[in-house]
């Protein structure tokens, strides 16, 4: 539904370079990326606001390069949600419709659909300062539907709302997607949102796209450290290859500056490389379990504090490195953790992944 080939942008300082993508028909495809990093820029250059400096825009097919917004088939939401003070609610939504001089009944009975659809027939005659920050949100997509554009393009629509907010309009996103089978373009930089939002993703970082893929592909496989690091793959160190196994895909790699080995489900393409390990994939160890596995090593524990109402976040150094794990509040508890404590750790094997070769 969407191709973007070799599209660049320059505005000023900040430049989107060499872009291309690839959006199927009815894909719900997010964009995360930091502040800064063009998820805007690029939103805009879909949409007709900006126009790129080089580089196509197909959408079904068709280049829609310096065709203007209203007839490239699109539907956009900022996050500032942009209604307009003096209007209800009603008439925030019928303005594109409007705008195209459709008839008085027809225009009363799309709206009255896409706010049924949203669950905000109750909100028609009132203006968007009676509204909260939610309701706000849902007027904005309203509105960006009852045009019934071809794709909806979505700029950070959940970062103004606290998070239960947040949490119950990822549901209605899903919800509506679901029922309208609408392409969707939403880019954002919480990852939360985009792990249960995407069927695809693409990750940005100055202007380029770093990767793209699966949720999976992205959060556990990331190409590079820029990408391991915003996903949260928080242990990354600089490791040198000792051993390989090929028959079993296998390698032992030795950290930089440590005695510590670590075997692992990747065979380097170099000598030099760095590895990651996310902090939810490192198990701490009981002292008196039969545990016999590689990777286990002797630690102690420097910090614990709580992370989110599940997770407890504990540093533990390991020689002279520290190790950071995300363990379920009801292990660790069990467990009787405590800073100080000496305590085993072990990163799984399968799941230590090679984040830069050289």
């Amino acid at each position: 539904m969407i191709e973007v080939l070799d599209l660049w942008k320059k505005l000023g300082e900040f430049s989107l370079k060499e872009i291309n993508l690839k959006i199927e028909d009815k894909e719900y495809f997010v964009i995360i990326g930091p502040t800064g990093a063009g998820k805007t820029v690029f939103l805009e250059c879909i949409a007709g606001f900006l126009e790129p400096d080089r580089g196509e825009i197909r959408i079904d097919g068709k280049k829609i390069n310096g065709l203007p917004p209203e007839k490239r088939g699109v539907g956009f939401v900022y996050q500032d949600y942009s209604l307009f003070p003096h209007m209800t609610v009603f008439e925030n939504i019928a303005f594109g419709l409007r705008l195209r001089k459709m008839k008085k009944s027809e225009i009363n009975s799309m709206v009255n659909e896409v706010m049924e659809l949203l669950r905000i027939s109750p909100l028609a005659e009132r203006y968007p300062s009676t509204l909260s920050g939610g309701e706000k949100q849902r007027v904005a997509l309203a509105r960006a539907l009852v045009i019934e554009p071809k794709i909806l393009l979505l700029d950070e629509p959940l970062s103004a709302l606290d998070p239960e907010t947040q949490i119950r309009l990822r549901r209605e996103l899903t919800r509506i997607h679901e029922e309208l089978e609408i392409t969707t373009l939403h880019v954002t930089h919480n990852q939360e949102e985009a792990i249960e939002l995407a069927d695809k993703l693409a990750v940005i970082n100055q202007g380029k796209i770093e990767q793209s893929g699966n949720a999976e592909e992205i959060f556990f496989t990331p190409k590079n450290i820029f990408v391991a690091r915003f996903v949260g793959m928080e242990n990354i160190f600089n490791a040198k290859l000792e051993k390989i196994d090929r028959s079993k895909r296998k390698a032992i790699c030795k950290i930089e500056n440590s005695d510590i080995k670590l075997e692992i489900n990747e065979i380097p393409e170099k000598e030099n490389f760095k590895i990651g390990i996310r902090p939810e994939d490192i198990m701490i160890v009981r002292k008196n379990s039969a545990f016999n596995k590689v990777n286990l090593l002797k630690g102690r524990i420097r910090y614990i504090i709580n992370k989110g109402g599940a997770l407890k976040r504990i540093s533990v150094k390991v020689e002279d490195l520290e190790f950071i794990i995300d363990a379920p509040r009801h292990i660790a508890e069990k467990m009787n953790l405590n800073e100080g404590d000496e305590i085993l750790i072990s990163p799984k094997e399968e799941k230590i992944r090679i984040v830069e070769h050289g």
